[in-house]
């Protein structure tokens, strides 16, 4: 049969844990803030929170604000790790540029970004235009 008969898309992790990685970048960077937290104890306070929440609670610990734009600066850790931890276990990555996140961000994570949503049975096929 020819043609793509399946594509899957993993947005919670149900296919690929992510939030390991995610949880181990958290200790490694509240660690180099001087809050050194175990996997279990990141997994109790932060499971499910949104990198806001990260950013609130560390502030707290530091007994100062972190700046607003400390988010925009760990993000693209985050991505890095992403990527480099999926096409570890042999994934593509694509990142579409029309989406909430800003296309650098993805680009400079190393996702394969594409800006028109038709191209995407292309790309998922393995070919690209």
């Amino acid at each position: 049969m020819d043609g793509i008969e399946l594509v899957i898309f993993d947005c919670d992790g149900v296919l690929v844990d992510s939030e390991v990685v995610s949880v181990e970048l958290d200790r490694v960077i509240l660690a180099e803030h001087g809050w050194e937290l175990s996997t279990e104890e990141i997994v109790e306070r932060f499971l499910g929170r949104s990198f806001g929440a990260v950013r609130e609670a560390l502030s707290a610990h530091l007994g100062e604000p972190l700046p607003e734009s400390w988010e925009d600066e760990q993000f693209p850790r985050y991505l890095e790790a992403f990527d480099r931890e999926l096409r570890a276990a042999g994934m593509r990555v694509l990142g579409f540029a029309g989406g909430l996140t800003p296309a650098p961000w993805l680009e400079e994570a190393g996702a394969e970004v594409f800006r028109d949503m038709r191209l995407l049975p292309e790309l998922v096929h393995g070919r690209s235009s």
